[in-house]
């Protein structure tokens, strides 16, 4: 994460620096919110899990886009997971998701918002209370199916749902439509064209295409 923000900092008072700040900050409030909401109710995906990014292509804004492609333009700067980028992509799987390496994820830091959202956060029930459902892909029978209201308000004292995430999320972004990842991506990463130059100049002095350790390794 630390090299994403490099990032911001070396294109700070640029309009798409302003954008990528907001939603980190954003990022960096929901991951809290659900560490906290996870450990204290022992929610976990089983080891190695990625049976979700298998069976599914998220559809996101161009805000996101845009950080997931100046992540894979600027820091991971890896040909293969570029060109896996491709608008015409049909595969059902997350074309940026890996089963056979350690980090499944290759975008994690700046992974969109249903990604991680998903699995890990309540959502609202019709009376306006948190309730948390298993992800269906979660073979763990020893998480339960469904956690109800009592049982995570007894444990969870700042509850993040899923609808009050998108709320803080809606507020930041000007643009709410979506696109198939692929898509929304290449889209931004001809707009960022603009600005690889620039860090060209700037790379030697300060690389930022290292190993990025906030990953989490499949074990």
């Amino acid at each position: 994460m630390d090299d994403i923000w490099q990032l911001t900092r070396q294109l700070e008072g640029s309009s798409v620096s302003l954008q990528w700040k907001d939603l980190l900050d954003l990022y960096i409030d929901i991951d809290q919110k659900e560490s906290v909401f996870t450990s204290a109710l022992s929610i976990s995906c089983p080891p190695s899990c990625g049976t979700c990014c298998e069976h599914f292509i998220p559809d996101i804004t161009s805000s996101e886009a845009s950080l997931i492609a100046a992540y894979l333009l600027f820091i991971k700067k890896s040909e293969d997971l570029i060109s896996r980028v491709d608008p015409s992509y049909e595969g059902e799987s997350c074309p940026l998701y890996t089963k056979d390496e350690a980090y499944h994820c290759q975008i994690y830091p700046v992974r969109s918002m249903v990604c991680r959202l998903f699995g890990a956060s309540p959502s609202k029930t019709k009376y306006n209370t948190p309730i948390f459902r298993k992800c269906k892909y979660n073979s763990d029978e020893s998480q339960p199916k469904i956690i109800n209201s009592e049982q995570i308000i007894e444990k969870v004292k700042d509850i993040q749902t899923m609808q009050e995430a998108s709320s803080s999320f809606s507020s930041i972004v000007l643009d709410t439509s979506t696109y198939p990842l692929p898509v929304a991506v290449r889209n931004e990463m001809d707009k960022l064209s603009f600005i690889a130059s620039y860090l060209a100049t700037l790379a030697e002095e300060d690389p930022l295409d290292r190993p990025d350790p906030s990953s989490p390794v499949a074990v």
